[in-house]
């Protein structure tokens, strides 16, 4: 148990007069000052601040937090928080390399590529050069990867969904990083896209439309400690209170990542039509498996939207262009990318912006 550097009553006013945050700070700083706590030194747990000074660990995280974000201190998941030794921050991780890492779940989706390619545009215009990595590689490269960085370095990270390591790695190390994707808790710079509010635009449509049978389709399959994808979380929740029925159509269990789009909507577009009750509206995952999917339809001599209603998720380039022109909902990861490198460039810390979704209603629904 760290022990309190006062005892008695004044030393109760005092604090008294402090807000709770502050009490945390005030505390941690005298144990600094005062030589008791040296560079290197582990500080006490937040459950070891609640106890010690009759804060919430929640109050006690805060403080930490914003000492962490001011340089005084660092942070390692599962180990806890350390003094932070200034003299010696690493110096091959300056902001004077030129080199951003980019990290996206596959460059076969269409909005990942589109968001590297963007990314990169922006990057050019401040002399940075950029290393593609995707987020499967990493995790079972892991060593490799960090041994890259030992060795090479890195400006900066960004990322959508980046691996927990990586995210600690960069904290740990000092390293600038933004990562895109739902919010999270860690301290570092987020774009934070609003999943459930993408889920309740489309399904708000879906139901003004007059749709009684609605199908998800094309999400990773779910299950026990697997959750259901946000957006057809919150399709099923809304469209549920409502009375339509919402049925959820993953695609298979030995489908990957990085298989081809067309051949999932077909398989998906197979198990739709052996449901006993037709869905007149079908949302798919992304804007990808939804032009599989209607490609699937027309060639088995369904029409859109006269037989099914078709929506996806993401607006990329090539979903206005297909015939019928898509419905989509925009998540915003054009404007992800600028603030990305914006973050970067302005060495931001510990920001974080969150992203309104946007409906395109286009040929492939009924109006």
């Amino acid at each position: 148990m760290w022990p309190m550097p006062y005892a008695g009553e004044v030393v109760m006013e005092f604090f008294n007069k402090k807000s709770l945050k502050s009490q945390v700070r005030e505390y941690l700083n005298g144990q600094i000052a005062s030589g008791k706590m040296k560079p290197g030194d582990k500080l006490p747990s937040q459950r070891e601040l609640s106890a010690t000074l009759g804060v919430s660990k929640r109050i006690a995280d805060i403080a930490l937090r914003e000492l962490e974000l001011e340089n005084v201190i660092f942070r390692r998941v599962g180990k806890g928080s350390f003094l932070l030794d200034k003299e010696n921050l690493p110096t091959r991780f300056s902001v004077d390399s030129d080199t951003i890492l980019i990290v996206v779940p596959t460059l076969r989706n269409p909005v990942f590529s589109a968001f590297v390619e963007e990314v990169e545009r922006r990057l050019s215009t401040h002399g940075k050069l950029m290393r593609v990595g995707l987020c499967q590689s990493l995790v079972a490269r892991k060593k490799y990867y960090l041994s890259m960085l030992e060795k090479e370095g890195a400006a900066g990270v960004i990322g959508i969904s980046l691996p927990e390591f990586l995210c600690e790695y960069a904290s740990n190390n000092h390293i600038p990083l933004v990562n895109v994707g739902t919010e999270q808790s860690g301290s570092y710079n987020q774009i934070v896209m609003d999943l459930r509010k993408a889920g309740l635009l489309m399904a708000e449509y879906f139901l003004r439309t007059g749709n009684e049978v609605v199908a998800c389709a094309g999400c990773f399959p779910y299950g026990g400690k697997t959750p259901l994808d946000i957006r057809f979380m919150a399709i099923c929740e809304f469209l549920g209170s409502h009375g339509v029925e919402v049925s959820v159509v993953p695609q298979s269990g030995r489908a990957s990542i990085n298989m081809d789009y067309e051949t999932i909507g077909f398989a998906l577009i197979e198990q739709i039509l052996r449901m006993k009750r037709r869905p007149t509206a079908i949302a798919f995952y992304n804007d990808a498996r939804a032009m599989g999917g209607m490609k699937a339809l027309r060639q088995k001599g369904f029409s859109i939207p006269e037989d099914f209603s078709v929506a996806g998720f993401d607006n990329i380039f090539s979903s206005s262009l297909f015939s019928p022109s898509l419905t989509t909902i925009d998540s915003g990861y054009e404007q992800a990318a600028a603030l990305t490198v914006e973050m970067i460039v302005n060495k931001a810390t510990g920001r974080k912006i969150v992203l309104e979704p946007k409906l395109i209603i286009r040929e492939s629904t009924r109006k």
